[in-house]
C-alpha cells in the first residue's frame, strides 16, 4: 500500500504531504483517545484504517527530501512514535517538540511546512526523555551491500523523576542503497555506525 501511495503521490508538494500526515494522525488520536465518535468497533476499524495510510503519507514525504534528511525524519519519527504514548501527546504534537528538542535548524526540510512546537508536549518530552541514540548494524559484514540493522534505542523516565529509567528499542532493515553515505562510510570502516539523537541531534 505504502509504495502504491508513493507512486501516486510522487508529484505532491511536500506541505501538502505534511498537511495530510497531520489531519491523519489527528484523526488517529482522536480515536484513541476513546471520544464518542461513532461506536467501539467503528473506532476500532477506522484506527486499523488510518495508521497505515499516516505510515504510508510518512513514506511519501521521505521520497521527496533527500536522503540524509529522509533518514534524520524517520529516526525522529519513530522516537515520537514510542514518546507520543508516553507524554500523552498526539504524534505530531510530539514530533514537532523532539525535533525543537534536538535543535533542528530552522531552515532545516525537516521543519517546512509545520507550526510551532505546542510548549506543554516540549516540556513533557524533555521531562522524560533522557538520552536517544540510532545503531546501524551490517547484516553482511566486509562486503559493501546487502542489510543493514537500524536499532533506535531511547532512555526515558516515565515519571521525570529520574529514579526509573526506562530503555526501549525499535529495529527496522534498512537496504544498502537508501541509506547516507556518512552511515554508509563508517559501516565500511567498522561494520556498525552509532550516532547520538538526542541530546545534540541526529
Amino acid at each position: 500500500m505504502a509504495l502504491a501511495l508513493r507512486r501516486r503521490m510522487g508529484g505532491q508538494n511536500p506541505d501538502n504531504l505534511h498537511k495530510l500526515r497531520d489531519l491523519l494522525a489527528q484523526a488517529v488520536s482522536i480515536l484513541r483517545d476513546g471520544r464518542p465518535v461513532g461506536t467501539p468497533a467503528f473506532r476500532k476499524m477506522a484506527i486499523t484504517t488510518l495508521t497505515p495510510l499516516v505510515r504510508a503519507v510518512e513514506s511519501a514525504l521521505a521520497d521527496v527530501m533527500d536522503a540524509d534528511d529522509a533518514e534524520d525524519a524517520s529516526v525522529y519519527q519513530t522516537v515520537a512514535r514510542q514518546m507520543a504514548s508516553i507524554i500523552r501527546k498526539p504524534e505530531q504534537d510530539t514530533y514537532r517538540a523532539l525535533l525543537d528538542l534536538c535543535q533542528v535548524p530552522a531552515d532545516s526540510p525537516l521543519l517546512k511546512g509545520l507550526s510551532s512546537p505546542d510548549s506543554h508536549a516540549v516540556t513533557a518530552l524533555s521531562d522524560v526523555l533522557l538520552r536517544v541514540t540510532a545503531r546501524y548494524e551490517s547484516l553482511n559484514p566486509g562486503f559493501s551491500r546487502g542489510g543493514v540493522r537500524r536499532v533506535v534505542e531511547v532512555l526515558y523516565t516515565p515519571d521525570g523523576s529520574g529514579k526509573e529509567n526506562v530503555s526501549a528499542r525499535t529495529e527496522q532493515v534498512h537496504d544498502w542503497d537508501l541509506l547516507t553515505d556518512e552511515i554508509r562510510n563508517k559501516l565500511r570502516d567498522g561494520g556498525t555506525a552509532v550516532f547520538q539523537v538526542f541530546p545534540g541531534g541526529v
